[in-house]
């Protein structure tokens, strides 16, 4: 079943639901709001109220050997205020997914995988632990 039809049919309508997707491959979590977040204060300023935000960051932190678990926290942190203070954003519901499995992506050779996934994940979770 399709997304638009499982949320209608959560939401017990049967009015359609519109969804966009906006994303580009490769940003840190201040790249998304520097880059991102401008064509979705775009989209809301035009009328189109938002009802929900959802974040994909921080494999691209991980990769990059400058990220800290503190730097990595301020940049996440930083981008949820802009999306929240965002005219037509402010009522939005804000979901940040983060940091998966590193053992799991086949892009990075065992044990860069391994190594990865333990370490850096690890690190750069705990940084968000107490955001709330």
């Amino acid at each position: 079943m399709a997304f638009a039809e499982l949320l209608c049919l959560r939401a017990g309508t049967h009015d359609s639901v519109r969804y966009h997707s906006l994303g580009r491959r490769g940003l840190t979590a201040r790249g998304i709001e520097g880059r991102m977040l401008p064509l979705l204060r775009s989209r809301a300023s035009r009328g189109r109220e938002v009802d929900a935000v959802l974040i994909l960051c921080g494999v691209n932190n991980v990769l990059d050997p400058s990220s800290t678990a503190a730097s990595f926290g301020d940049e996440v942190r930083s981008l949820l205020r802009s999306v929240r203070s965002g005219p037509g954003l402010s009522g939005a519901a804000v979901l940040v997914l983060f940091l998966p499995d590193f053992a799991l992506m086949p892009f990075l050779l065992w044990p860069l995988n391994l190594a990865l996934g333990l370490e850096r994940a690890v690190e750069l979770s705990g940084s968000l632990k107490c955001y709330a």
